[in-house]
């Protein structure tokens, strides 16, 4: 039930319906108290969410299990502590290692350029971003962010042209 449980919430996260996804997550968690990747989800949608409090504390909670996780679980958990921490450096070190070892992980993709986002390198992001998008180009979030860095980057074109692909999606 808890694996179940974080099966709907990573579909509502795709999907941009973050306080749906959260609930899902916080479900998985309720269920399986050892369940580090239901933590790390609900760090990540309470990032999303605005509440950056909670994203910290899910991290921390994800992090105190990782000793419970494939290798590729432990890059993303890690990933997501470092960006929720402001750690950005070690962000994009655990999401290159994550997408070097396992390229078609769109997640891990999308997270990578995020960390390149928020060290304000727009060029890098989106394409990381894009990368992301060829893997999974239905993903909702990593559109948005696409939409967004493009935006940044004074790639407008890029920016309405995918802003509107979210709207379609969405």
């Amino acid at each position: 039930e808890a694996v179940h449980q974080y099966g709907v919430a990573m579909e509502l996260q795709s999907a941009g319906k973050m306080q749906e996804a959260l609930q899902s997550f916080s479900k998985a968690a309720e269920l399986d108290p050892n369940f580090a990747r239901a933590y790390a989800g609900m760090a990540a949608t309470s990032r999303s969410l605005g509440n950056p409090q909670n994203a910290e504390k899910y991290a921390k909670l994800a992090m105190a299990h990782v000793d419970r996780m494939t290798q590729r679980e432990r890059y993303r958990v890690r990933g997501l502590y470092y960006v929720t921490t402001e750690n950005l450096q070690k962000c994009v070190e655990e999401y290159s290692e994550l997408t070097k070892e396992y390229p078609a992980d769109d997640i891990g993709q999308n997270n990578l350029a995020n960390c390149y986002a928020r060290l304000l390198n727009m060029p890098r992001a989106m394409e990381v971003a894009q990368r992301a998008l060829q893997i999974a180009p239905k993903n909702v979030m990593t559109r948005m962010n696409f939409s967004l860095y493009a935006c940044y980057a004074t790639e407008f074109q890029s920016c309405e042209r995918e802003g509107r692909k979210v709207l379609e999606l969405n």
